[in-house]
């Protein structure tokens, strides 16, 4: 035994009474003076220098298989190479209170084959020994000691207590099923391995010409190596220095899936695991401003991204600047209201995630709109569904400009669906969004000869009714007739019914009534007059629209 083990353990021993200990009788004549309490059975031995060597030639296991330091610390030399073929040193045994036969056949050292960074630590590779039960792990101290760490039989082991650019030296060997004995020697110098945890993606963001992968730094990182999945797999895109990378080589409405980590400053060795499965990013379609509105308070600017959550921007003299976000789902106007006559404002539009990341590239120039205050606010003077996609309009400038067309935008749900540009008379607008049972909401605006819109917006609300269905007539007596039909409105309804000669003489038209049933008298016509019969079904805000007409004649009653 060497002085320096000597040394090592005498640190661990405290003085006790001569008289407080029952000494062995070989002992005898050797005066004992300390007290050890680092025994491996828990048992306190008294030892002086003398009987040290006596007592540790017998002891069941090498010291450097324990050490009084209960916590893992890091390797004094995380730089230096582990050997290729170290020279073996003294097997151990196993037995804890005596010692142990050498065992009749010793296998091939063991041999560590590999390290891999994961998120649980640093996991270690054995190569398969032939005839190996079991093999047991260690790690060596600063003090230069080899302590057990735990054992294995598939050949991978995992060691948690790691920290993040720390080095740390392994070795192994063979032993029993039972841990009764060692089958094998282990290479005294070990391996060396610096862990490296798997970098983390933490955002993904569209920036000007690409996506931004952005991920936490790993502590003694050289490099980072950045991956995407295609469709053969993972492939190589960049080795950086910094934490994040732009990927150019993208387009809009497309999901890309990344991934990264560590390796050596010159790429030839890899320095940490990769999640495998990847951050997944999406390039969302670039945001368009459909059309600005004059309003009499300021500019409304309708965004088209449907179901989005937008950021509005406007230009100034320092560059863009936010001045609103909202969901599109809920809306897709926004209105300005800082803003003067005369001047014109530049705007642009940006997707963004629920966690502010942007999710899509912008229109760097943007859209401009001069703000044109009128005293003129045009509205609807009646709105009516006539059935198979079309509408009745007639608009009125209620202004003495004399303004002779004007526009008509239609929203739906919080989205735009379109602009009409109709004169200043009754007109017919046709579109497959006119449905039955419909809430629509309308912006009309006057425009000049050129089709530029000079008035503010008029805003209305308009609820198309169901279509009255099912007229049917019925023969009261004495010339007197009742009239019936169905709707399916979604809120209740009045109703008209107008009754006409098919030669336009006589007309018939009943007040507004609440009942889907109406009783009309014939005995003031003539009885061979022919009729068409209509039933008009008129909402809250007296838009109606016509049922189907049916043709009447008393001579098919007789």
């Amino acid at each position: 035994v060497d002085a320096a083990l000597i040394q090592r353990c005498a640190a661990g021993m405290q003085d006790y009474p001569e008289s407080d200990i029952n000494l062995p009788s070989d002992m005898v004549e050797n005066p004992l003076t300390y007290f050890s309490d680092f025994d491996q059975d828990g048992e306190r031995t008294v030892i002086d220098a003398t009987s040290l060597q006596r007592y540790l030639a017998n002891l069941p296991y090498r010291s450097s298989d324990w050490t009084p330091y209960p916590h893992k610390e890091q390797s004094t030399d995380p730089t230096e190479p582990a050997p290729t073929e170290p020279a073996p040193t003294e097997a151990e045994t196993s037995a804890p209170t005596e010692a142990v036969e050498p065992s009749p056949q010793q296998l091939a050292t063991p041999q560590i084959t590999g390290f891999k960074s994961t998120a649980e630590g640093v996991e270690i590779h054995i190569g398969t020994v032939e005839g190996a039960e079991k093999y047991r792990v260690y790690y060596k101290n600063n003090n230069g000691n080899w302590v057990k760490m735990g054992e294995t039989t598939n050949g991978v082991f995992v060691d948690p207590d790691v920290k993040t650019g720390a080095s740390y030296r392994y070795t192994v060997r063979c032993i029993k099923a039972d841990l009764s004995d060692f089958t094998s020697d282990f290479y005294a110098e070990g391996w060396s391995y610096t862990y490296y945890p798997t970098p983390k993606i933490t955002k993904c963001e569209a920036v000007s010409g690409g996506i931004e992968i952005t991920w936490n730094p790993v502590k003694g990182a050289e490099k980072y190596r950045v991956y995407y999945k295609g469709s053969k797999g993972w492939t190589k895109m960049a080795d950086v220095s910094g934490t994040s990378y732009v990927d150019t080589d993208v387009s809009a409405k497309h999901w890309y899936t990344y991934t990264v980590r560590c390796v050596s400053s010159d790429g030839t060795r890899f320095m940490s695991d990769y999640d495998a499965d990847g951050a997944r990013c999406y390039l969302a379609e670039t945001p368009v401003i459909d059309h600005f509105t004059t309003r009499m308070d300021g500019i409304d600017i309708t965004v088209d991204a449907i179901k989005s959550l937008v950021r509005i921007y406007r230009k100034t003299s320092n560059g863009w600047k936010r001045i609103a976000e909202f969901d599109t789902q809920d809306y897709s106007v926004f209105r300005d209201t800082d803003v003067e006559p005369g001047k014109t404002y530049t705007y642009t539009v940006r997707k963004v995630d629920e966690d502010g990341n942007f999710v899509s590239w912008f229109n760097t120039a943007g859209w401009s709109h001069t703000y044109k205050k009128a005293d003129c606010q045009p509205e609807l003077e009646y709105f009516v569904h006539n059935g198979d996609n079309t509408a009745f309009v007639h608009t009125t400038s209620n202004n003495k400009f004399g303004i002779k067309q004007f526009h008509i935008h239609v929203i739906i749900d919080g989205d735009y669906r379109g602009t009409f540009q109709v004169p200043d008379k009754p007109a017919l607008l046709k579109a497959d969004f006119f449905q039955p049972n419909q809430e629509y909401l309308l912006y009309i605006v006057g425009v000049d000869s050129n089709g530029e819109e000079i008035t503010a917006a008029g805003e209305q609300w308009i609820s198309t009714p169901a279509r009255p269905t099912n007229l049917k007539t019925e023969k009261l007596g004495n010339r007197r007739y009742s009239l019936t039909w169905s709707t399916a409105n979604y809120s209740s309804y009045l109703y008209e019914v107008n009754i006409i000669s098919q030669d336009g003489e006589y007309a018939i038209d009943s007040d507004i009534i609440p009942e889907k049933e109406y009783t009309f008298d014939l005995s003031e016509y003539p009885e061979d007059t022919e009729w068409v019969i209509y039933v008009y079904d008129i909402g809250d805000d007296g838009v109606s629209l016509s049922s189907d007409n049916i043709n009447f004649k008393e001579s098919d009653y007789q």
